[in-house]
């Protein structure tokens, strides 16, 4: 995808082990924003990737192991036995431990994640193993025994923003199952664990984000790979008159850096579309909800990106709040929203 200059200047999975828009835009550029189009497919950097499940298809309720916002697992406590003599060894409970990080430095404390616990405990051939990242580290891959159940917590693959690895025994459990891992791609780290449970824990399943080097990515690209919602031309996102909407975006690592966020966007036909020039106004929100930046546009030049300018200070969920400021008719389109770096 190529990236084109569009901003009228405050006018307007992982796999193996390791392993055209319609309409033509009008544009004067008193200064140059290199900004990517999100109504076009962009790479998926910074977004939140899901690890496929590993283990038995069954189990009654799902336990949600969650960091929260910029916050990484970086290390696991686990549980092992058997519930009677002939049963096998399986894994009973297990839990992470997080850690929250501005960008690629670590915070100073660690916090725990809820508990996955089998609804059978056992108490036969017990083990239990606790482990911990070493500091500036993330969990980046699970090494697992499963079959029907979660057999075997084996080790842990801590890795620092420039990719170092290190690897740490767990070892809980019994000897049964396959080997399989929970494996973020390159330049992620794990932040969520879901755990089906019932008698056992039955299955995992993981989700990461980018951390170290690939969450310094450009601001452009990061808030293009993970803006909610994505207009486009052929399916607007419709303002009504008087009411607003909210576009969120996440920032991993990006701080202190100066962009501009802002939305192509068109009056109805029912309201006249030129005839009826559109009116808005743009509020960026930073991750602890404050309006850092604002900008009311009204009657811009037909055919341009109106932007907002805005320092990117904070990893974290990032919002544009878009309110449309006609107060009778003429729905506001919203067809593409820009970030630029």
């Amino acid at each position: 995808m190529s990236a084109t200059t569009l901003f009228d200047h405050l006018e307007p999975k992982p796999s193996g082990r390791h392993a055209g828009q319609r309409g033509v835009l009008r544009v004067v550029c008193r200064a140059t924003f290199v900004v990517l189009h999100l109504g076009l497919l962009a790479a998926p950097v910074g977004a939140h990737t899901t690890i496929e499940r590993v283990g038995g298809e069954g189990g009654t309720a799902t336990v949600v192991m969650d960091c929260g916002p910029d916050a990484f697992m970086v290390g696991l406590s686990a549980d092992g036995a058997r519930d009677n003599p002939i049963a096998p060894n399986l894994v009973r409970k297990l839990r992470f431990s997080c850690r929250t990080f501005s960008g690629t430095v670590p915070g100073n404390s660690t916090s725990q994640t809820r508990e996955a616990a089998a609804g059978v405990q056992g108490n036969l051939n017990p083990s239990h193993g606790s482990v911990q990242c070493p500091q500036g580290m993330v969990i980046h891959d699970l090494e697992i025994n499963a079959g029907l159940y979660i057999d075997r917590i084996v080790r842990v693959e801590c890795r620092s923003p420039s990719s170092q690895q290190a690897w740490l025994n767990v070892n809980v459990g019994g000897e049964g199952g396959s080997r399989q891992f929970l494996q973020c791609a390159s330049g992620e780290g794990l932040f969520r664990v879901e755990a089906r449970i019932g008698s056992s824990i039955d299955s995992l399943k993981g989700n990461c984000r980018a951390f170290g080097e690939a969450a310094q990515q450009p601001l452009a690209v990061q808030i293009s790979s993970t803006l909610r919602p994505r207009p486009t031309h052929a399916k607007p996102e419709k303002i009504l008159p008087a009411k607003a909407a909210v576009f969120s975006f996440r920032i991993a690592g990006s701080v202190n850096r100066n962009t501009s966020i802002g939305i192509f966007g068109e009056t109805d036909l029912l309201g006249g579309a030129a005839a009826n020039p559109p009116e808005f106004k743009l509020e960026v929100i930073n991750p602890a909800g404050s309006v850092v930046a604002t900008r009311t546009v009204r009657k811009p030049r037909a055919g341009t990106v109106q932007s907002v300018p805005v320092t990117i200070n904070a990893a974290g969920s990032w919002k544009l709040r878009v309110t449309n400021l006609k107060k009778s008719y003429g729905a506001l389109d919203v067809k593409s929203v820009s970030g630029g770096a």
